[in-house]
């Protein structure tokens, strides 16, 4: 009984996909951010575009869309969004989990250039 219980959690958490926290617990620079940035906003939010930029870490803070916390943050809210949302971010196609969990830990640690 004791080995059909250990067997099926073993089963169970080799199964569940948790991610990869070691990404989010490992990352403690701004530039893990801006590389999600880089890949997946420049193509419209860069300096002189219009929108706001994610181009820099300077244009993000400034720009307004951080917040203090993610439940304040215009930019969580926009990249959480369902794909089928209007104003859902990016546009073409949802960022990953990991991605989202980085950018969530960021910006609750304060969105500083290094945490």
């Amino acid at each position: 009984m004791k080995k059909t219980i250990l067997l099926s959690l073993i089963i169970l958490f080799s199964c569940k996909d948790f991610g990869n926290p070691m990404v989010i617990e490992n990352s403690n620079n701004y530039l893990d951010v801006q590389l999600i940035f880089d890949e997946n906003c420049m193509g419209c939010h860069y300096t002189g575009s219009g929108l706001i930029s994610y181009q820099s870490y300077q244009d993000v803070i400034s720009g307004g869309s951080v917040g203090s916390e993610s439940s304040s943050s215009s930019l969580y809210d926009r990249i959480t969004r369902q794909e089928s949302e209007q104003g859902d971010m990016p546009p073409a196609g949802s960022l990953t989990t990991q991605q989202i969990e980085l950018i969530e830990s960021w910006i609750n640690a304060g969105a500083l250039l290094e945490w």
